[in-house]
This record gives structure tokens, C-alpha cells and sequence, in this order.
């Protein structure tokens, strides 16, 4: 792997110190015999890593590991995989029980299980950590557990692969390259071989779960209710009616608005086909310029989940949108119409 030849002169960069933490995003191939499932089983695919380098001795992650002492983590291990039961332990109980091997390991699992659902919006009870036992994980690794998020439509599907693969690598790298890869200590004093820990999210999985997550049908209505700040678009500007003034209006808020979020402008069809666009494709806000706009420069905003709609002056816009996104109710930013 790249990350692990450049270890030498990355831990320069990162003046010399260890954890040494290295995160690369790109494609992936893989002699997939049977692609499927979608986007499941693909032969390219685009992955998101990270290589945690460490001292095994003095892994040094005591005031992170402090700030998810108490948080719960779910857990599939081997030996509960028949009966299907998930078991929930802290993550200092985690530690104690020798589970997850170190307060290093321990922070990242948590870490990522908080991503998925505290800033993704999976239920927690949709997210578990699937323990790979001997006969399953690497032959190198001394441990591996699954991130495996469910859905209706997949059942339970990794997501996010954790594996501690120790000093394979490096030795590995090391052996055929005929080159020295260690890292300084600063605990030991000395050159050590690391080990490394690697989590690794499938990003096409990710954004396939969060679409089925977040699928709604209402009546004829569907919609995409993505977390705002996730949206692909923030917000989108429409003129009422196909008319030169409230065009030239709404191009110019459009603009604007530019500057400061992905914004989608659009002109063609009656208002409410252009709301629906817009629902499909998960966009939380959008801005409607009519003839009042041209009277007091007020525009009206639009709730993607809830429909509602409330008034905003022009100069408040960017404000009131940005504070939208961040998660504040509608109601709170306008006039209420209706």
C-alpha cells in the first residue's frame, strides 16, 4: 500500500510524531466473479481509508479515548453470531474485557459508529459490529470487525471494514522493497516497527444505504429526506411563473446564493412539478421569488419534509438558509404563509 511506503516521510511531516494517522480517498478494483446487488458487489469501487500507525507498547490515545469512555458500542461476536444477538458494552467495558485490545482500537470504533449515527441518521439499532473470528479474518490480522448497517431491502451489509493488521504490512513492504521501515518512538527512545490499524469505508455502500434510509413515498409525493447538511444540493431558487421580471429576480438571488452553497436554478414546468425535482433528489430548501418579491423583496422558503412555507427578506437569505441547513425549524427563520 502507498501509505505504507511513505510512512518514513509522512511521520517527517507530521514532525516525527506517533499515532501516525494517513487517510486517502480513491478507487478500488477487484476481480469480482459474480458482480450484484447493485452497488454492492461491484468491480470498481471508491473507498475512503485511513492507516493508524502506532507504538503497540504506547499506543497514546488516553485523553480521545476519555471523551467515548462511556459510550456504548454494539457488538456481533463470533460466538453470539447463531443467535443473532447483539451485545452493548461501554467502551471502557469493551477495554477491560480485552475486546477491543486498546484504547486506540477502542476510539475508532467508536468513532465511526458516532459517524454513522449521530451524523448519518442510522437508527442505532440498524448498526453493529460484526466480530470476524479466526477462520474468517486474515491470517495477519488480530482482530477485524465489520461495520454492517441494515435495510429492508439488503438485510445486513458492511460498510465499513476495521481490521488490525499489526506490523504485516510494514515487515512486508520492508522484506520486498529491501528497505528499513520503522518509525521513531519518542516513549521508547528508539526506531520501532509500528503496527497499523485500518478502517475503510465503501463509499458507493454509504451513499446506497443512506438513499434507501432515507426513501419516503407520501401519497404521490416521493422525497429523499437526506440530513440537510448531506443534501448534494442545499438549496434550490425558482421563479413562481415563467414571467421576465421574476426571471431576472430570481437569477440574481441565484447568484447570490452561489457564492455560498451547492444552489440549483430552475424555470420549466408549473411551481409545484419543480418542488417535486427537488424532493426526489433530497434538496432541503427551496426559494420561490413571485410578485411580492418585486413589492417588499421577500421570497418564500419551502421545508423539503414538511412542506411548509415561511417568508425571509432578501438580505436575511443566506442566513436563514445556512441556519436551516444547521438544523433550526422553519418556522423559526420566517413569516409563517398559510
Amino acid at each position: 500500500q502507498s501509505s505504507v511506503v511513505e510512512i518514513r516521510r509522512l511521520q517527517q511531516i507530521a514532525r516525527n510524531k506517533l499515532p501516525l494517522v494517513i487517510c486517502q480517498v480513491g478507487k478500488a478494483f477487484r476481480n469480482e466473479i459474480s458482480p450484484r446487488h447493485g452497488l454492492i458487489r461491484t468491480r470498481e469501487f471508491n473507498m475512503a481509508e485511513v492507516q493508524i500507525f502506532f507504538d503497540p507498547e504506547y499506543p497514546d490515545y488516553d485523553d480521545k479515548f476519555e471523551s467515548v469512555r462511556k459510550y456504548r458500542l454494539r457488538f456481533l461476536p463470533a460466538y453470539a453470531r447463531e443467535a443473532g444477538e447483539v451485545v452493548e458494552m461501554t467502551c471502557e467495558e469493551a477495554l477491560e474485557e480485552g475486546y477491543t485490545i486498546n484504547k486506540l482500537v477502542t476510539y475508532w470504533l467508536a468513532l465511526y459508529q458516532k459517524l454513522m449515527t449521530e451524523d448519518y441518521g442510522f437508527p442505532l439499532e440498524k448498526v453493529r459490529y460484526y466480530e470476524l473470528n479466526e477462520h474468517e479474518r486474515a491470517h495477519y490480522a488480530r482482530a477485524h470487525w465489520d461495520l454492517q448497517i441494515y435495510s429492508e431491502d439488503l438485510g445486513w451489509v458492511e460498510v465499513v471494514n476495521n481490521a488490525y493488521r499489526t506490523d504485516h504490512d510494514v515487515i512486508g513492504h520492508s522484506r520486498l522493497s529491501g528497505r528499513e521501515l520503522k518509525l521513531y518512538s519518542e516513549k521508547r527512545k528508539q526506531s520501532i516497527v509500528p503496527h497499523m490499524y485500518e478502517p475503510s469505508i465503501g463509499i458507493d455502500r454509504l451513499i446506497l444505504h443512506l438513499l434507501l434510509l432515507n426513501y419516503r413515498r407520501e401519497g404521490e409525493r416521493v422525497v429523499e429526506k437526506l440530513p440537510r447538511r448531506l443534501a448534494p444540493i442545499d438549496v434550490a431558487v425558482f421563479p413562481l411563473v415563467n414571467k421576465p421580471e421574476l426571471i431576472k429576480a430570481a437569477s440574481e438571488i441565484y447568484g447570490t446564493l452561489l457564492e455560498d452553497f451547492e444552489a440549483f436554478y430552475d424555470e420549466s414546468g408549473s411551481i409545484g412539478r419543480r418542488y417535486r425535482r427537488m424532493d426526489e433528489i433530497g434538496t432541503p430548501v427551496c426559494v420561490t421569488v413571485d410578485y411580492q418579491t418585486l413589492e417588499d423583496k421577500t421570497v418564500t422558503l419551502r421545508d423539503r419534509d414538511t412542506m411548509a412555507q415561511v417568508r425571509v427578506h432578501v438580505d436575511e437569505l443566506k442566513t436563514a438558509i445556512k441556519r436551516f441547513i444547521a438544523g433550526e425549524p422553519l418556522e423559526k427563520l420566517g413569516t409563517p404563509m398559510g
